[in-house]
C-alpha cells in the first residue's frame, strides 16, 4: 500500500509541476490559465501589489512552463521600484505566441512580441521604472529556459 502511495504522489507532482500556464495581459473566460481560452490575465492585480503573473511565477515549482501571450507585462501594480518578475530553479519561460497554439514550435517570436516591461510608473519617465525586471534565485543558467 505504500509503494502505491508513494507512486501515485509521484505521478501527481509531475502533473502539477509539468503544468502550462497560458498567460495574455488581459486574460479570457475563466483565466485560470488552463490553456488560451482560459488565459491567465497578466497584468491583473494579485491583491499583494504585484501583478497575477509576476505573483504566479514567484511561487511555481520547478517544471511549471508560461506560455506568454504578446503583449507588454509588467511586474507590480503599486509602483513598487524593488518589485520585479522573479522565479525559482526549473521554471521555463516561452514567448511569442499569438495566443492559438498547442505546440511551442508554432511560435512566431519575430511578429508576437512579449515584453517584460520595468516602465511601472508614469509613461515617458524613466525615474519610476523598476530597478530590476527578471530575477532569479540561481546563476545557473543552465536551470532556467527563456525561450
Amino acid at each position: 500500500m505504500r509503494l502505491y502511495a508513494t507512486l501515485l504522489l509521484c505521478i501527481i507532482t509531475f502533473s502539477i509541476n509539468a503544468q502550462i500556464i497560458f498567460v495574455t495581459p488581459e486574460g479570457a473566460g475563466l483565466k485560470d490559465g488552463s490553456d488560451w481560452n482560459n488565459s491567465l490575465d497578466g497584468n491583473t492585480p494579485a491583491g499583494n501589489g504585484y501583478t497575477r503573473l509576476s505573483d504566479l511565477m514567484k511561487w511555481s515549482k520547478s517544471g511549471a512552463q508560461f506560455w506568454i501571450g504578446e503583449g507588454n507585462y509588467k511586474s507590480c501594480n503599486d509602483n513598487d521600484r524593488d518589485k520585479s518578475f522573479a522565479f525559482g530553479q526549473g521554471i521555463r519561460l516561452y514567448s511569442g505566441f499569438a495566443g492559438t497554439e498547442s505546440d511551442t514550435i508554432q511560435r512566431d517570436i519575430a511578429n508576437h512580441r512579449t515584453i517584460f516591461s520595468g516602465n511601472i510608473g508614469l509613461e515617458n519617465d524613466s525615474t519610476d521604472n523598476t530597478k530590476t525586471i527578471l530575477k532569479t534565485a540561481s546563476v545557473d543558467w543552465n536551470t532556467y529556459s527563456f525561450i
